[in-house]
């Protein structure tokens, strides 16, 4: 549905740019719909979703601190105004999941707790996908053999999502606290140590993928990257990445003839 409605926005343009047309629109609208907010606040969507990332992708100006964390205040003002509102009224979206959410022995979620889950879900749910997207686009344009592959055999999507977030992972690395002493290869990592653990650096791994850096559709174990993480920290919106992915492709592979970059 959606996907669609974007594909006709742009199908007879001719030339177009993918990611504000396309790839950042699909999954912020999914992940609109999925809290329960209106579409008609996309902008202030992304506009927050860019501002809590931003602090982590090096170093940025005092101002643009203050101008992040205002954001961030922003977002939780809405959002807390919206919680009130599903107290009052409960849909079927995650934000009533959030509020009448129990477990044994545990105090239900309060605002604050449900404010960090939120700005969790609205950037998790939003700017990784838009990479993923405009990545395997990228990588198909740049191998039109693997491109033609991919429109001859549409069951080889899944597949490709996956080999698109080994080679171009949209999250490239995280930190993580060792909890114990321990070695990784002969090198000592003493407890209480952070270590900052290299996805893109594990998915080119010439031990585990035969030519890392060859973009391979058909690659048959495409799925042991570590893009989406590993263990208990193992991305909790990876079925729906890999679906939005799967019919974001499906449907411009539909409604179009020739895809390439200009």
């Amino acid at each position: 549905g959606v996907a669609r409605e974007l594909l006709r926005g742009f199908v007879r343009d001719g030339a177009i740019d993918l990611v504000p047309r396309f790839a950042v629109p699909l999954p912020l609208s999914v992940i609109a719909d999925q809290l329960g907010v209106p579409r008609s606040d996309m902008a202030l969507f992304k506009k927050w979703s860019d501002d809590a990332v931003a602090p982590l992708g090096g170093m940025i100006s005092l101002e643009r601190s203050v101008e992040c964390a205002e954001s961030i205040v922003e977002f939780q003002h809405y959002m807390a105004a919206r919680i009130e509102e599903r107290r009052a009224a409960p849909k079927d979206d995650i934000l009533s999941d959030l509020i009448s959410a129990r477990l044994d022995g545990e105090a239900p979620l309060v605002v604050p707790e449900m404010l960090s889950i939120l700005q969790q879900f609205l950037v998790a749910g939003n700017e990784t996908t838009t990479n993923l997207i405009a990545s395997a686009m990228m990588l198909l344009g740049q191998n039109p053999e693997q491109l033609a592959l991919v429109r001859a055999d549409r069951s080889l999507i899944p597949n490709m999502v996956e080999e698109a977030v080994r080679l171009e992972s949209p999250v490239q690395s995280l930190f993580r606290l060792a909890t114990e002493d321990t070695t990784v290869l002969g090198t000592p990592v003493p407890k209480g140590a952070r270590v900052v653990v290299m996805f893109a650096s594990a998915n080119r791994d010439e031990a585990v993928f035969l030519e890392p850096d060859r973009f391979d559709v058909r690659r048959e174990n495409s799925k042991q990257n570590l893009a989406f993480g590993r263990g208990e920290h193992f991305c909790i919106g990876v079925a729906l990445a890999r679906k939005e992915a799967a019919i974001a492709f499906e449907t411009l592979l539909e409604g179009t003839r020739d895809l390439r970059l200009s």
